[in-house]
């Protein structure tokens, strides 16, 4: 049997078609299914020791779902097979994970994820996270009217609009400096995030590393034409590209950071650490 599992504040979540389609394709399939909203079950872990070891999970949303997923399950040992029909705005963990699989066994993607450390807060997450102008366009599109591709890059320009740069402290594996007039500084375990920007293209999924993209120093209108090339990977020689295996960040102003595309204000401080070092 099938367990489907949707989120209802999603956009796959609120769109009947998408849910008809992949409760054909398991009739086409012969097989059972049992349709649950992911938000009902309160205790993920509790939920999957009470179900029989040969159903299946499909998890149906986007990003802001396997995030969600993720932190429920807390680093548990999972032995189910659990599967990822992508149907967010966004979708950048299927293109992290490069698979074309309408439904994709993810097991292997859910345990030992990098952790963010913010304000008292631990919270993994699976595509990337980042303070500065990449959280506040987050921030834009979750408060705007919509989120289709269009959607991301007319709040990519209104962000840039409004956002001012910041200056950051930061230590990278013990290594400390000095940043200023910082737009961005994204923190990656993937290649992709913003809605298939490649701001890591050198990332590799499930590896010991964080993969860093610091964008400081230029002025706005430069930066604005640095984000078509973002899109296809080729901004690596105008921006700061780093490895490490953690990083902390702070700021003498509150700033945006982001999740998975979860927006958080007014953070301060961030530290960030990679599988083998969390």
């Amino acid at each position: 049997m099938y367990r489907v599992l949707f989120n209802p504040l999603s956009k796959s979540g609120r769109n009947k078609k998408i849910i008809d389609h992949i409760l054909d394709i398991l009739r086409n399939m012969n097989e059972e299914f049992d349709l649950l909203s992911i938000i009902d079950i309160k205790n993920f872990n509790n939920y999957l020791d009470e179900i029989p070891l040969s159903d299946k999970i499909l998890i149906v949303g986007g990003d802001g779902t396997i995030h969600y997923l993720v932190n429920f399950l807390d680093g548990k040992e999972i032995k189910h097979e659990i599967y990822f029909y992508g149907a967010g705005t966004g979708n950048d963990f299927v293109r992290n994970i490069e698979s074309k699989d309408e439904f994709v066994l993810i097991n292997g993607y859910l345990n030992n994820l990098p952790i963010a450390y913010f304000e008292g807060i631990e919270r993994r997450f699976v595509n990337g996270c980042g303070m500065g102008l990449d959280a506040y366009v987050c921030d834009c599109v979750n408060k705007g009217k919509g989120k289709s591709p269009i959607a991301y890059k007319i709040n990519t320009i209104k962000g840039f609009m409004k956002y001012k740069k910041s200056d950051l402290s930061i230590e990278i594996d013990g290594v400390k400096e000095e940043c200023k007039d910082v737009w961005l500084l994204s923190v990656m375990n993937g290649i992709h995030q913003g809605g298939g920007m490649k701001f890591t293209p050198d990332a590799i999924m499930n590896d010991d590393y964080l993969d860093i993209c610091l964008i400081k120093g230029y002025k706005r209108l430069k930066v604005l034409t640095l984000f078509p090339k973002i899109y296809k990977g080729k901004h690596t020689k105008y921006v700061d590209i780093r490895k490490c295996q953690e990083i902390k960040i702070t700021s003498n102003k509150g700033l945006y950071l982001q999740l998975d595309g979860e927006v958080i204000s007014n953070v301060k401080e961030l530290v960030v650490k990679s599988k083998k070092q969390a």
